[in-house]
């Protein structure tokens, strides 16, 4: 599977940047639909970093999904960048949440068991 780049995402992360229209990128990039594709999930999680705190909060269930895509992710460090920001706006209860569901571990589908049990 190749990964590509979205256009659209590009352009909402540049436009996250602008205080005037980040209320409209956040309702915008939520409703984007759920997708494998990290290249966006990563553009995602841009445009969450930069936001103001209360804005984005708001990505914190999506953000969750990202981090156990089948693929490998981009560019880990922003989880952790994303659970900083939140923590250090007062909102320590989502940071230590959203840190909770990426570190709980995810069987490897490569080692599942057969039905058989074998």
């Amino acid at each position: 599977m190749r990964l590509v780049p979205w256009p659209a995402s590009r352009y909402l992360v540049r436009m996250a940047l602008v205080p005037p229209l980040q209320t409209r990128v956040a309702e915008i990039a939520l409703a984007i639909p759920e997708t494998t594709n990290q290249i966006v999930n990563d553009d995602l999680m841009k445009i969450a970093l930069a936001l103001p705190p209360d804005l984005a909060i708001q990505f914190a269930d999506k953000a969750k999904t990202w981090a156990v895509s089948p693929y490998e992710l981009i560019h880990t460090e922003q989880f952790g960048l994303f659970a900083v920001k939140l923590a250090s706006a007062g909102k320590v209860d989502s940071a230590l949440d959203f840190m909770r569901s990426l570190l709980t571990p995810v069987p490897d589908p490569r080692y599942a068991k057969s039905p058989s049990g074998e």
